[in-house]
């Protein structure tokens, strides 16, 4: 089963994606229906 796959079978559960980099972010953007987010944007809403 590829990464892809398992993404697909999530259905509608909640996940978040995270990718820390410019090429990952575009190429799971592209593949995916969810935005893929960067870590810090998962992080800093504790950082204030």
């Amino acid at each position: 089963m590829s990464t892809l796959d398992t993404f697909e079978d999530a259905g509608e559960r909640d996940r978040t994606v995270l990718a820390s980099g410019t090429s990952c972010t575009d190429q799971l953007d592209a593949l995916l229906e969810r935005k893929p987010h960067h870590p810090i944007e998962l992080i800093a809403p504790d950082l204030k």
